[in-house]
């Protein structure tokens, strides 16, 4: 279970869902808490998801995953 008493094998189940059932989803993450920062300039736009324990108090992070798109194109790339 987790903090929301949600059953752990039925996370990637939701998962597996959400990936067929939109096509512009590319990655999800549905199990932890964090963040997004976002950074655009006239060649690309970046995201980066950032990850943080809620249940403790802790000032330690933990990098996800990094998206980019490149001016000129329309897909992201992960990184």
């Amino acid at each position: 279970m987790d903090e929301e008493q949600v059953p752990r094998f039925i996370i990637p189940l939701i998962q597996r869902m959400s990936l067929h059932l939109s096509p512009h989803h590319r990655w999800v993450q549905f199990w932890k808490h964090g963040y997004t920062t976002i950074d655009v300039t006239p060649e690309r736009c970046e995201a980066e998801f950032w990850y943080s324990d809620i249940l403790r108090k802790t000032s330690k992070e933990t990098f996800g995953k990094r998206f980019t798109v490149k001016s000129g194109t329309n897909r992201w790339e992960r990184k």
